[in-house]
């Protein structure tokens, strides 16, 4: 049974594990661990960021748009 993460620390790994997994490939991609219910929800919440990004580096460098 996977570990509850606790809002006190809510990662398991500390970024140095984190890049270390990454570098072996065994991180899965950004894609991977969003659903589209999860995008829809950060579209709404950040939807004033998201469009600042895209005046500004293009949508086509952003993950979702």
């Amino acid at each position: 049974m996977p570990t509850k993460l606790s809002r006190r620390k809510p990662f398991k790994l500390s970024p140095l594990e984190l890049l270390n997994y990454k570098s072996e490939g065994l991180v899965p991609s950004l894609k991977a661990m969003y659903s589209d219910e999860l995008v829809a929800c950060v579209r709404k919440a950040y939807k004033s960021d998201i469009a600042l990004y895209k005046r500004t580096i293009g949508a086509e460098n952003l993950f979702a748009s």
